[in-house]
């Protein structure tokens, strides 16, 4: 349930947009919900991300909280629709194709239970944390 203050600002924002929400934690999560309109059924919450780049592990983040939203939300038009990004514009088809094959033997899935599920990166997160930034939240005010 959100606090008075979180519904105030349901008021206020249109969109709320989060970039690299693969390495966002339960306490953003719930901020991010609450002072968008997904408590009165409003979908309003743009979320973008790419869980083979989840590195900050370290600080909690939760990219099973990524992949909950891939595996539910449907391709199809629908209230909670998932766009897939194919394509790769910055990068050649070389450097692609040798990444996701690093990639596909590097992280899986592991499922503990029918709801837990992990993933793992068989690499060091320390060597990365200090190259990227914290998830942002972009939020569109009503004019």
């Amino acid at each position: 349930m959100p606090s008075a203050v979180a519904e105030e600002y349901q008021e206020r924002f249109a969109e709320v947009m989060v970039d690299e929400y693969q390495d966002s934690n339960l306490v953003q999560e719930t901020i991010l919900t609450s002072v968008s309109g997904m408590s009165k059924g409003r979908n309003n919450m743009f979320m973008v991300g790419d869980v083979k780049q989840s590195i900050y592990r370290f600080r909690l983040s939760r990219p099973e909280l990524f992949m909950e939203k891939y595996d539910t939300y449907s391709v199809e038009s629908s209230p909670c629709q998932r766009i897939d990004l194919h394509k790769n514009f910055r990068s050649r088809k070389e450097v692609l194709d040798s990444t996701n094959y690093l990639f596909e033997k590097l992280m899986f899935r592991e499922f503990e239970g029918s709801n837990m599920m992990k993933m793992r990166l068989c690499m060091r997160e320390q060597s990365f944390h200090r190259y990227r930034k914290m998830p942002s939240l972009r939020i569109r005010q009503k004019f």
